[in-house]
């Protein structure tokens, strides 16, 4: 008898060989019944370890091989006297290796931050992965977790080696700006509803003390408002050079009427308030803060108070760090000011124009950040953790040579901040002109909005600072 072998489909670990069954034998006679086949495996040429009885079939898949080894073949035939013929010609197959495992690494990120990469990321068994955790503005790195088990705070973590699935997760909490100077004026040590601690009044030169047991309206901290320093006096606050955001809060606690009262503000030679009179602003025992982005250079916050109609007065201050969140010359492109503030070319608009002049501008050292502008009906959105903020909107009118001809509203996340501003009534043409806006963010983002009353809204710049 005489047979023949070929390779049918392989599998890893296995395979199948298929022959054409003979039809005479060796002599040539004709073979009228086969009687089956025999299978025959191994590892070296025509050395067969295994060996296995087919039956008739003319095909036998040999399942139990081992990866990655090369294997020789060969059949045979009997009749059913049980005459057995030669092997038949030899078959070489390599098995492939066993497949490299793979495994699954899911990592997410909760608000306030993100991590990357993000999601599920397929990795072969001991191959290594590296995570880098990122906080947004206002936010740390409260915890990360591999597997449900707490692996720190750290802003990276790497799976080496893996042989299993694994998940990573990361938390983030928001920060609070660390107050530098507060002080109750003419008052005792205090903890606002917020956590902020007053101390007891100190750094300032003159004036008198005075308070009112009245309630005080628009607030929950009625004991910052019911005391007073007042007078012509001023404040000295040491400070490292830096951006810091100064709050100054009043109350009318003395006079019932408009026009008895008026005063203004300097901090560091710089009038920041002029001709305030509170009660003509918000009525009598109401609370009514202002708040003023400072820049430092010579290590110290001075404030002072001076008088236009009878004696000007403070109930409480505060002093934040500012920590710097997103700066845009809108309109034009990257530019660093005078203080350091780096301003990116105009972006996270949506709409509007832009323009630009060379004329110099008065009022500021930084012409080149008011000498363009955005304008039109348009918006930015930035996007900010939850928290507290300051937003400076700069302006200055390079285009109107008249008041009246430009007329618009400013709105942020929704609540109308600057109602029909005509930048030319207030400064003129070519002069800076700044807005600075306490904005609280609940939702993630702030969006400012830019209106039209007469011809078109616009601004020049905008920086917005963490408080």
């Amino acid at each position: 008898m005489a047979s023949s072998l070929c390779a049918g489909h392989a599998m890893a670990a296995q395979t199948t060989l298929a022959w054409d069954p003979p039809t005479t034998y060796v002599d040539g006679t004709p073979l009228t019944a086969v009687g089956g086949y025999r299978v025959y495996a191994g590892t070296a040429p025509g050395n067969y370890s295994l060996n296995f009885d087919a039956g008739t079939a003319t095909s036998y898949t040999f399942t139990t091989l081992s990866d990655a080894t090369t294997y020789y073949f060969a059949v045979s035939a009997y009749d059913t006297t049980g005459l057995a013929s030669a092997l038949s010609n030899e078959l070489l197959y390599a098995t492939p290796a066993a497949p490299v495992p793979v495994f699954t690494l899911t990592a997410s990120a909760g608000a306030g931050g993100s991590i990357t990469p993000p999601g599920s990321t397929i990795i072969s068994q001991g191959m290594s992965q590296t995570y880098t955790i990122t906080p947004a503005a206002g936010y740390s790195i409260a915890a990360v977790q591999v597997d449900g088990a707490s692996v720190g705070t750290a802003s990276s973590y790497t799976f080496s080696n893996v042989n299993a699935s694994h998940t990573i997760q990361a938390t983030f909490t928001a920060v609070t700006a660390a107050t530098s100077f507060a002080v109750d004026c003419g008052g005792a040590a205090y903890t606002d509803a917020a956590g902020t601690i007053y101390g007891t009044d100190k750094a300032f030169s003159g004036g008198s003390t005075g308070k009112t047991t009245a309630a005080i309206a628009g607030t929950t901290d009625d004991l910052l408002y019911q005391s007073e320093r007042w007078g012509n006096f001023s404040y000295s606050i040491p400070v490292a050079n830096g951006s810091y955001t100064l709050t100054l809060k009043f109350a009318e606690i003395y006079f019932s009427s408009a026009g008895q009262r008026v005063f203004s503000v300097t901090v560091n030679g710089q009038t920041v308030i002029s001709n305030l009179d509170i009660y003509a602003k918000v009525g009598k025992n109401t609370a009514y803060d202002v708040v003023i982005p400072v820049n430092v250079t010579n290590g110290a916050i001075n404030i002072g108070f001076t008088s236009t109609k009878d004696y000007g007065k403070i109930s409480a201050i505060r002093i934040v760090p500012s920590a710097l969140l997103f700066a845009t010359n809108s309109g034009g492109a990257q530019f660093t000011d005078s203080t350091g503030n780096p301003y990116q070319a105009d972006g996270n608009f949506k709409g509007g124009y832009a323009a630009k002049t060379t004329a110099a501008i008065a009022g500021t050292t930084d012409d080149t950040l008011y000498q363009s502008e955005r304008w039109g009906n348009f918006s930015y959105t930035i996007p900010a953790a939850n928290g507290n903020y300051l937003v400076t909107l700069k302006f200055a009118e390079i285009y109107f040579s008249a008041a009246g001809q430009r007329v618009f509203n400013v709105a942020i996340n929704g609540q109308t901040m600057i109602s029909n501003l005509d930048i030319y009534a207030k400064v003129g043409k070519n002069t800076a002109y700044d807005v600075s806006v306490p904005v609280v963010v609940t939702n993630g983002a702030i969006t400012i909005t830019f209106t039209s009353t007469k011809d078109y809204g616009k601004v020049s710049a905008i920086l917005i600072q963490k408080m």
